[in-house]
C-alpha cells in the first residue's frame, strides 16, 4: 500500500503546510473457492471519500453541497463512507435507492479523528429506499453507508456483482434558505387544495391529470398524507411524475389496488415510484379494476424547528391500452427432460431406456435476478452429465446440482468462468428406470439455474424487454464414453497436438488448422502440463507466439464433442506478470463441424508487436474420464494471424443477425482492406450473380441472391441490398463470398482460393396475425400488433370484457332483468 502527494499544483503555496488525513483498511476472508473469477466491469464509480471539492457545489449557493449518482455497491466491502464539512447550521437530506438483495443502511456521525458521535441512523428495512433528512450544526461529519445481504438473499457462492443504486445528499445552509425567495415559510390559505379523489379510464380517449398542490411541512407534524381512487374500467398504462425540491420535501408514492379482470383470481398490485434526484416517477400497466396511488411526506425534519411551504406537480395520465406482449415469443423452460413436452422440441426427452440425451434450446425465458429455475433428469445408470447456460451479455448465471428432488442434496457448483455463459460436467450413480406413478420423483436429480444478473433492463419496469436464454444438456452411460474418446488411430503426441510456438511473418499472413488434434490421457495428466489455482487443476497447452507487425489480428476457436470435453482458448501477454487478454467464449455450433458440436472462440483480437501465449485450457479438477485407462480429447482447433494490411482482412456488416423481419428488405456491407478495381460499378451485379460471388444460402438450400449492389464512393466496400419477395419467414441463412473474384489495382485477388465462409448467420422472423393486425418490429423479434379487440400471439382471441364469433370479437352484453322482456330468467 503506497500513500504518496501528486506533484504540486499551480494553488500548493495556498494550502496548508501540515496536512492531515485519515485511512481505513479491512481485510476480509473470501467467503469460499467460488470468489470472483474475472475481472468486474462494472460502469459506475464508488460513493465519493468526501464532499469538500469544487466538483459537488451547488450553483444555488457557494457554500451548498448537491451530490447525485449512481453509485456502485461493493458487497465484498460492506462498510463505505463519506466525509464533508459545514461551516454553519445546514439542512441535509439523504436518498439511497432500494435493491431487494441488500439492506442499506445508513449513519451520520458528528465529530472529528477518532471522536465521533453517532447523530443519527437509518431505520428502513432491508429492500426498501432510505429518506432521511436533518438539520445538522457546523462541523465535520462522516456518513457511513452499511451494505448487507438480506436473510432471504440466495447468492449461491459468494460473487461481486455490479450492484448500484441512485444516491443523492444535498446539503444548505439554513440561512440562506430563509433568505432565499425561492423557499416559502408557509403556503397561502387559498393554496390548500388536495387532488381529486377519483379518476376513470375510458376506452379511447386519455385521461390527464396535470396540476400544482401545496402542504405545510412544520415541526412535529403528522405526515402529510393523500390518496387519488383509480377506477380502471378498461385496460390502461399510467403513468405518474411527480416533482418538488429535494431538499426541503420528502414525498414518495406507490400505487395499490386489486385486478378484477379475471373475478375469480383477483389479484393484488402494488408498485413503489422510482426516485431520482428532485422526481418521481412510475409506468405500469393496469388490467380491469380498482387501485389507488398514494402520496406521502415523512414528516417533519429531525433536529429542527424549520416550517417550509411545499410545492409539488403532479401529472398522472392513463392511456387506453394497445396490449402488445413482446415477452410471448419466449419459450418455457421445460420442468423435466424425461417426460416433459417442452423439451421434445429441442432433443428431448431422455431415452427412456438408457436416458441418454442431447438437448439444446434457444430463447427460454430467464427467471427474475436474484431466482431460479429448476429442470429435473434421470440416469438410469451411472452417467456422464454436461450442463451449458448462455444468459448473453450482462447476464451471470449460476448451475447448481441436487441429488434428491427435494433440493436438500448439493452435488456441486459451475465454476462461472465466463461473464455471461457457464458450463460445468459430472458423473451421476445410477438410479434405476423412474416409477411412472410419481414421475419418477425418487429417483431423479435437479439442476438449478441461479440467475445472478441479467443484461441491463429495467427490472423496475413491466414492459422491460423480455431476458432469454440458451440452454444446452447432454447425458451418457459411463459404459460407453469410452467409445467416444478414443484416441486416432494415427494419433501422435507430437503431430495430433497444435506446435507450441508459432510466428506471423511481417509481410504476410498465417493460418493452422488441424482437423484431427487429441490430448491424451499421458499429457492430460503430465504435471508439468497442469495448472494449480485456488480453483482448482486446469491442463494446459501453451503455444507461444511472435508478432512482427503492428497491428496483428488473432482469431482462433476450437471444437470439441460437447459432453466429454470443456476446452477453453485464453490469450495472455508473455513475461512475469502474464496479464489475461482474452479469453474465449463458448458458442454451441449449429451444424457440426468435423464431428463435434460445440466450440471456444477468440474473435479477432487486435495484438502489437511481441510475443503472446495462447493456451488452450481443459478443466481437470473432477476429471470424470480419470477413471478409464486410456481416452483422448479429442478437437479441431484454427488460428489466423493476419497484418494489418492483409487482403484476407475483410468485414460484413452486420456480422449476424437473429429474428430479423422478413417483409422488409435485407441489407448487407462488405469492406475490403483496399479499394475494389475490378469488377467495375457498372458490371458489378453481372458479374457477382454470373460468378455466384456473394449470396446467402439456407439450411433447406433456399438461395438468396443480390438484387442490388453498390460500391462506396472510396471503391473499399459494396452494400448489398436483398428484396423481401426472396426472404422466405422463419428461414436461416448462411452467408458465402468468393473474395477472389475480386481484384486490386495491382490485378491480385483479395484471396487465393474460393468460397470463403464466415460464420455470419442471418435468421429471419416468422409473424402472422390473422388479418387483424400488424407486424411491428421489437428488440425481441417480430410480434402481432393487434387491432382492438383482437388479442394473442397471433391475434386470434379476444380482449376482457369480448368474445369471439366467427372472424370478428364482439363485446360481452350481461343479462338483466330487461334484456328477457318479461319472458324468461337470466
Amino acid at each position: 500500500l503506497n500513500i504518496f502527494q501528486s506533484a504540486p499544483s499551480p494553488s500548493y503555496n495556498l494550502m496548508a503546510k501540515c496536512n492531515s488525513f485519515s485511512i481505513h483498511i479491512q481485510m476480509s476472508k473470501l467467503a469460499d473457492s467460488y470468489a470472483l473469477l474475472n475481472p468486474l466491469n462494472c460502469p459506475f464509480e464508488p460513493l465519493p471519500s468526501t464532499l469538500n471539492t469544487i466538483d459537488f457545489l451547488n450553483d444555488r449557493s457557494s457554500s451548498s453541497l448537491h451530490f447525485a449518482r449512481e453509485i456502485f455497491l461493493d458487497i465484498q466491502q460492506p462498510f463505505q463512507s463519506v466525509s464533508f464539512t459545514t461551516t454553519t447550521p445546514s439542512l441535509m437530506r439523504i436518498f439511497g435507492g432500494a435493491i431487494v438483495d441488500l439492506d442499506i443502511d445508513f449513519g451520520l456521525f458528528l465529530g472529528h479523528a477518532e471522536d465521533f458521535i453517532l447523530i443519527d441512523e437509518s431505520t428502513n428495512n432491508a429492500g426498501q429506499a432510505e429518506y432521511l433528512v436533518w438539520e445538522i450544526p457546523a462541523g465535520s461529519f462522516i456518513l457511513n453507508m452499511t451494505i448487507s445481504p438480506t436473510l432471504s438473499s440466495n447468492f449461491g457462492p459468494a460473487r461481486q456483482t455490479c450492484y448500484h443504486i441512485p444516491f443523492e445528499i444535498e446539503i444548505s445552509p439554513i440561512s440562506f434558505l430563509q433568505s432565499s425567495s425561492n423557499v416559502v415559510r408557509h403556503c397561502a390559505a387559498d393554496q390548500h387544495a388536495d387532488p381529486p379523489a377519483l379518476i376513470y379510464t375510458t376506452k379511447s380517449t386519455p385521461t390527464i391529470l396535470s396540476q400544482t398542490f401545496y402542504y405545510d411541512r412544520v415541526p412535529d407534524d403528522q405526515p402529510y398524507q393523500r390518496a387519488i381512487a383509480i377506477a380502471a374500467q378498461y385496460p390502461a398504462r399510467l403513468y405518474l411524475e411527480l416533482s418538488y425540491e429535494f431538499l426541503i420535501a420528502g414525498l414518495s408514492v406507490y400505487v395499490d389496488g386489486t385486478t378484477r379482470a379475471d373475478s375469480s383470481r383477483p389479484m393484488d398490485v402494488s408498485r413503489l415510484g422510482h426516485v431520482w434526484q428532485n422526481q418521481q416517477h412510475l409506468d405500469m400497466e393496469i388490467d380491469v379494476g380498482n387501485y389507488t396511488i398514494h402520496l406521502w411526506d415523512t414528516g417533519s425534519i429531525k433536529g429542527s424547528d424549520q416550517s417550509f411551504c411545499i410545492e409539488y406537480d403532479l401529472f398522472v395520465r392513463l392511456d387506453p391500452l394497445v396490449v402488445v406482449d413482446i415477452c410471448r415469443t419466449a419459450l418455457t423452460f421445460p420442468t423435466n427432460l424425461y417426460f416433459d413436452r417442452a423439451s421434445w422440441a429441442f432433443g428431448g426427452p431422455q431415452d427412456p431406456s438408457t436416458g441418454i440425451a442431447n438437448i439444446n434450446g434457444y430463447g427460454f425465458k430467464s427467471a427474475p435476478q436474484g431466482q431460479s429455475l429448476f429442470v429435473s433428469f434421470q440416469a438410469i445408470t451411472k452417467s456422464l452429465v454436461r450442463v451449458f447456460v448462455d444468459g448473453g451479455s450482462g447476464a451471470e448465471i449460476l448451475i447448481k446440482l441436487y441429488g434428491d428432488h427435494n433440493r436438500t442434496q448439493v452435488l456441486g457448483y459451475s465454476s462461472l468462468n465466463s461473464p455471461q455463459a457457464d458450463d460445468e460436467g459430472w458423473i451421476v450413480e445410477g438410479r434405476g428406470r423412474p416409477n411412472v406413478s410419481e414421475h419418477g420423483a425418487s429417483t431423479e436429480y435437479v439442476i438449478e439455474l441461479l440467475f445472478l444478473s441479467l443484461p441491463v433492463n429495467d427490472e423496475n419496469d413491466e414492459n422491460a424487454l423480455c431476458n432469454t436464454f440458451h440452454f444446452q444438456f447432454a447425458l451418457m452411460p459411463v459404459a460407453i464414453v469410452p467409445t467416444f474418446v478414443g484416441c486416432p488411430l494415427d494419433y501422435s503426441a507430437s503431430s495430433s497436438v497444435p506446435p507450441i510456438s508459432m510466428s506471423s511473418p511481417s509481410n504476410a499472413g498465417y493460418f493452422y488448422f488441424l482437423e484431427n488434434g487429441a490430448f491424451s490421457k499421458s499429457a492430460i495428466e503430465t504435471p508439468s502440463n497442469i495448472e494449480t489455482t485456488l480453483f482448482g487443476k486446469t491442463f494446459r497447452h501453451r503455444i507461444t507466439i511472435l508478432t512482427h507487425k503492428t497491428p496483428t489480428y488473432l482469431t482462433a476457436y476450437v471444437a470439441f464433442n460437447f459432453l466429454t470435453s470443456d476446452l477453453r482458448l485464453r490469450l495472455s501477454s508473455s513475461g512475469s506478470s502474464g496479464h489475461v487478454l482474452a479469453n474465449g467464449q463458448p458458442d454451441s455450433l449449429v451444424d457440426f463441424e468435423g464431428g463435434f458440436d460445440f466450440r471456444n472462440v477468440l474473435s479477432t483480437i487486435n495484438l502489437s508487436y511481441g510475443t503472446f501465449y495462447l493456451d488452450i485450457l481443459q478443466d481437470v479438477t473432477d476429471n470424470p474420464l480419470a477413471s478409464l485407462d486410456s481416452y483422448c480429447i479429442n478437437f479441431l482447433f484454427s488460428i489466423t494471424l493476419s497484418p494489418g494490411n492483409d487482403l484476407n482482412m475483410v468485414a460484413v456488416t452486420p456480422s449476424s443477425g437473429s429474428r430479423i423481419n422478413p417483409y422488409n428488405n435485407f441489407f448487407l456491407r462488405i469492406a475490403f482492406p483496399l479499394p475494389v478495381a475490378f469488377p467495375s460499378a457498372q458490371d458489378l451485379h453481372d458479374y457477382v450473380l454470373l460468378n455466384d460471388a456473394i449470396y446467402l444460402q439456407s439450411l433447406l438450400g433456399h438461395f438468396l441472391r443480390p438484387n442490388v449492389l453498390t460500391y462506396s464512393t472510396d471503391r473499399t466496400s459494396i452494400q448489398i441490398e436483398v428484396f423481401a419477395e426472396q426472404i422466405i419467414p422463419g428461414e436461416r441463412y448462411l452467408l458465402f463470398v468468393d473474395y477472389s473474384r475480386f481484384l486490386t489495382s495491382k490485378g491480385s485477388p483479395f484471396v487465393d482460393g474460393h468460397n470463403v465462409i464466415h460464420n455470419n448467420w442471418y435468421e429471419f422472423d416468422k409473424c402472422e396475425c390473422n388479418q387483424h393486425g400488424s407486424c411491428i418490429t421489437l428488440p425481441v423479434g417480430l410480434v402481432c400488433q393487434c387491432e382492438s379487440p383482437f388479442t394473442g400471439e397471433h391475434c386470434e382471441s379476444c380482449i376482457s370484457g369480448y368474445h369471439p364469433a366467427v372472424d370478428r370479437c364482439i363485446e360481452n352484453v350481461y343479462c338483466t332483468e330487461s334484456t328477457c322482456n318479461g319472458h324468461g330468467d337470466c
